[in-house]
């Protein structure tokens, strides 16, 4: 993505959060930006849990998805190793064992998630909300389609995390 497309598309993004208050009302509408510029299919955003420190509830999820998830903050997931690290993770083929072992030798990807959604996980992006270098939630986007996840990719997703960080940073601090 040009340097042009992505500062229209965080400026897009930018406008619907600053329009709303709640990042619950916000969502429906830069989920489809986020998704678009992306080209992936799935977005959940993953928050710290109020008097839980060592875990994170997926609160916002693409429509699809009706459960609610828990992840442990270690590196026996993806979302919770990002969380863990507080580092951005990129994951092109997640069934490979190898390319997630050279990540952390404990990580691995958890396929009872997949079973649940019913629709398997072809690629995987995750990057922390950190604000002031605390550690929020992670936003996790699934299966891009038309390319494999980048370089360029995580930039725009830290992009947004930080959007997200600034602006709802006591909504996404903690939740019951």
């Amino acid at each position: 993505m040009n340097d042009t497309l992505r500062a229209k598309l965080t400026s897009l993004i930018s406008d619907k959060i600053v329009q709303h208050q709640f990042l619950e009302n916000a969502f429906v509408h830069i989920e489809p930006l986020i998704l678009h510029a992306f080209g992936a299919q799935h977005l959940s955003i993953f928050q710290r849990r109020t008097g839980h420190n060592n875990d994170l509830v997926s609160r916002f999820r693409t429509k699809d998805e009706v459960r609610e998830v828990i992840v442990g903050i270690n590196p026996h997931s993806i979302v919770g190793y990002v969380a863990m690290a507080q580092q951005p993770v990129f994951i092109n083929d997640p069934y490979n064992p190898d390319e997630i072992k050279k990540i952390h030798k404990k990580l691995r990807f958890e396929q009872k998630y997949d079973r649940l959604r019913s629709v398997p996980t072809e690629n995987i992006l995750c990057v922390p909300i950190l604000f002031d270098g605390i550690l929020l939630g992670v936003i996790e986007i699934m299966n891009k389609q038309l390319r494999q996840f980048n370089e360029d990719d995580i930039q725009l997703a830290l992009d947004v995390a930080s959007m997200l960080a600034v602006s709802y940073r006591y909504e996404i601090g903690g939740t019951k």
